[in-house]
């Protein structure tokens, strides 16, 4: 993707993110055509700062690195040759799944041990903080889910959990 061959070529690497600090991409941005006068095309500093905001740390990279973050914008609409396409629906999942990290981290999800939580404290854990598939943008269970299938999970190989 251009975003990430962009952001490769001043030294990021998808597997040490944390070496790609916000003012790296400010300028790549900057350099590139980001305008901070048109908010509306929303720009991967502001992705990674509202996701920083949301318990994003680029030292615990399983929380959500940012090549998986442009591979879930990717998979909903995201297009880095047109960033308005960025809706705010799909803007308001990627929190969503921040947020979902987060709090299964709070309740003693570890990265390095996936097999330890289940789909069924997956789903309790998620309803407590008010899941309901009448709000589906707080995060469906088919999205969390199918977002771990995308990345690798298999439950007879947690091991290659990638988030």
């Amino acid at each position: 993707m251009k975003i990430l061959t962009v952001l490769a070529n001043h030294g990021y690497c998808p597997c040490e993110p944390w070496l790609l600090s916000l003012q790296t991409m400010v300028i790549v941005l900057t350099n590139h055509g980001y305008c901070p006068c048109k908010p509306w095309l929303l720009s991967l500093q502001t992705m990674v700062t509202v996701l920083m905001n949301h318990g994003y740390c680029p030292y615990k990279p399983w929380l959500l690195s940012l090549r998986i973050m442009v591979i879930v914008l990717t998979n909903h609409g995201y297009c880095p040759y047109k960033p308005w396409l960025l809706s705010l629906q799909t803007m308001v999942t990627l929190l969503s799944l921040s947020t979902m990290v987060t709090v299964l981290t709070n309740h003693g999800y570890c990265p390095y041990k996936p097999w330890l939580l289940s789909l069924q404290t997956m789903l309790t854990v998620l309803t407590n903080h008010g899941y309901c598939r009448y709000k589906p943008w707080l995060l469906s269970l088919q999205i969390m889910v199918t977002v771990l299938t995308n990345h690798g999970y298999c439950p007879y190989e947690p091991w290659l959990l990638s988030l």
